[in-house]
């Protein structure tokens, strides 16, 4: 290892220069894209450099090849791309999910309120049947009692 170089917290060779450039990056603009710039459409700072065996160390230029951000990816089975797709569609997906919603509570059966409901109409028939009958004030007295039952229901209920 050259005294002007230091490995950095990635695994890379860098050179101890103001700029921190990657040895491997020099290597292949020299090497591999200046000598083949017929064969690099895009500008050196659009491609990324291959390591061929995996070893961020060999540097030698048989060892690298210029690729694109995409081609790395799939070169490492890492489409980042694609997992931030993949994510977000699990993100909306998450919003389609159909999650029940919690069953409406049934009120407790109450027995009282249907009690005096039931009195209600008992008096209202008992009035219906006076009036038939021909006791008409009888009747208007059970006729206010269902009335005054009605009402407590309605001022009541919660």
């Amino acid at each position: 290892m050259d005294e002007d170089s230091f490995i950095d917290e990635n695994g890379y060779r860098r050179k101890k220069i103001q700029h921190s450039n990657l040895i491997h990056r020099n290597i292949a603009y020299e090497k591999i894209y200046i000598p083949n710039k017929k064969l690099y459409p895009l500008p050196f700072s659009k491609y990324q450099v291959h390591h061929k065996d995996k070893n961020k160390l060999n540097n030698n230029v048989s060892n690298l090849q210029l690729v694109t951000r995409e081609e790395h990816e799939i070169i490492h089975g890492v489409n980042k791309s694609n997992t931030i797709t993949e994510l977000k569609n699990s993100i909306n997906h998450l919003n389609t999910i159909y999650i029940p919603e919690e069953e409406p509570r049934r009120e407790k059966f109450n027995y009282v309120d249907n009690l005096i409901t039931l009195i209600g109409s008992i008096f209202i028939l008992i009035g219906i049947i006076l009036i038939i009958k021909g006791s008409i004030i009888v009747a208007g007295l059970f006729f206010l009692i269902a009335y005054l039952i009605y009402n407590y229901q309605k001022n009541n209920k919660t």
